[in-house]
């Protein structure tokens, strides 16, 4: 029988390099566009890395849910 591996510190770890990833576009973009269309425009290049990042913390979670051992938390 295989081991249970708890992926919960990979998804912090992801969560978190998703929050500064979003922070620092959000940051870069509102320094240096005006309008909402530039906002759209230069937020398209941090699509990619966050739908990965979501995708990741989905199927973890979705794995966490499926193969978790214990009836409860406790």
């Amino acid at each position: 029988m295989a081991l249970f591996i708890d992926p919960l510190t990979s998804q912090l770890i992801a969560m978190a390099v998703s929050f500064f990833v979003l922070a620092y576009s959000l940051i870069k973009t509102f320094r240096v566009h005006s309008t909402v269309v530039d906002y759209r425009n230069a937020m398209k290049s941090t699509y990619v890395p966050l739908l990965a990042l979501g995708g990741f913390m989905a199927i973890t979670g979705i794995y966490g849910l499926l193969v978790w051992p214990l009836i409860s938390s406790y």
